[in-house]
């Protein structure tokens, strides 16, 4: 079961998640550009919860249709595609770190630095490189997502959000980040030296994708309900996204004292998925709904016109193309990062250029769609017959 606007999100989130990342490097003016600028939420916020989203419509029906046993092997064979682009990605990396020995690009660093600890961490989902810690993340909430699902069948949904809060204020502790380093030091102790943990705390992150998940179960039971989603609470979320934009800049732009910045820090960790952006997520996503399905439908001209063009952005048949190959085109937007690091620490590339790579990227990804649409083809026919 396939919803356009679902699939643009993913497509819109996978175009800025590739322009933020060139853009770290490339520090051009159109590359500022993104929904990252409006506030603390930023494309992989969306793109986890829309995953989340997307997971519990689709095995959810799965469930509901075939029962058990049908949603474990659906849920086994994506996470064993999911982690075989991984594993791809992985040898890649590995394979440029051993290409270009001591001249690696920093971004390479870790591969050269622990030839063998960073791979094996990475292959067992319990480390990363720069930019990969989203997949990692994405397969530990797929491997329960099963017993998730099942326990929303029973009706337990209570039980699942104390067990998600339970675990987000395990994140929020910083135990997780404690642990990882006390591993690191024993293995530094006995000859290895590697790193583990991944940016994404998976602990914190699992917030949103749940949400995510419970959303989508309720949209496959046909029991998600939008009334109390009413002009009021979209007026309440409006005035939380201004405040929430004013705290970003206060907090991004240099303007609270040190002391300050010290004090909101935990809040504001981006990496255990802070208060600050729980709460970030949670607005946006309700003003999104709301302009998605009743602001279209508002008497006031500027607000119905506002829907109307985010869901003409949102059903942009490229966008939907690129969310629909998501997977794909995520693993594919890493290795364009890469080497943009490599030339631009290699001095290789021009300094009018740097607008151009922002430019140009969503075209590539919508190449990589098409091919992979392409070559999944035949496949899909054949299934089908």
């Amino acid at each position: 079961m396939r919803i356009t606007v679902f699939d643009g999100l993913r497509g819109f989130f996978l175009v800025f998640m590739t322009v933020n990342h060139l853009n770290a490097i490339l520090h051009t003016l159109i590359g500022r550009i993104t929904p990252g600028a409006l506030g603390f939420v930023e494309n992989a916020h969306g793109f986890v919860l829309m995953s989340g989203l997307v997971v519990g419509l689709v095995y959810g029906k799965r469930l509901l249709r075939e029962g058990t046993g049908a949603l474990d092997d659906a849920i086994l064979a994506r996470m064993r595609m999911i982690w075989s682009w991984h594993v791809m990605l992985v040898l890649l990396f590995m394979a440029a770190s051993l290409l270009f020995a001591a001249g690696a690009p920093s971004v390479l660093a870790g591969y050269v630095a622990d030839p063998i600890g960073l791979p094996v961490a990475s292959l067992l989902l319990v480390g990363a490189s720069e930019h990969m810690g989203i997949l990692p993340m994405y397969l530990w909430f797929m491997l329960v997502t099963p017993l998730v699902l099942r326990a929303f069948a029973r009706g337990d949904l209570k039980l699942v959000i104390a067990v998600s809060v339970a675990l987000w204020l395990f994140a929020q502790s910083g135990a997780g980040q404690e642990l990882a380093a006390r591993a690191e030091i024993w293995f530094d102790g006995r000859g290895y030296t590697t790193g583990f943990g991944l940016f994404f705390n998976v602990f914190g992150w699992q917030a949103v994708f749940f949400a995510g998940l419970a959303i989508g179960w309720r949209l496959a039971n046909g029991k998600l309900s939008l009334t109390w989603l009413s002009d009021r609470v979209a007026l309440i979320a409006a005035a939380a996204f201004v405040a929430l934009f004013a705290l970003d800049r206060l907090v991004n732009d240099g303007f609270l004292s040190a002391d300050w910045q010290t004090t909101i820090a935990p809040f504001v960790h981006r990496g255990n998925f802070g208060l600050v952006h729980l709460i970030s997520t949670g607005v946006d996503a309700i003003l999104l709904t709301w302009l998605l399905t009743k602001g279209v439908m508002s008497p006031v001209r500027i607000i119905r016109r506002a829907g109307a063009a985010l869901s003409a952005v949102l059903t942009f048949p490229p966008l939907v193309r690129l969310g629909q190959h998501s997977l794909q085109v995520f693993a594919a937007h890493l290795p364009l990062v890469y080497l943009v690091r490599s030339l631009h620490e290699a001095g290789s590339l021009p300094a009018w250029s740097g607008s151009l790579i922002i430019l140009a990227s969503p075209f590539y990804l919508y190449g990589v769609a098409i091919l992979h649409e392409a070559a999944t083809r035949p496949r899909r026919v054949q299934t089908a017959a």
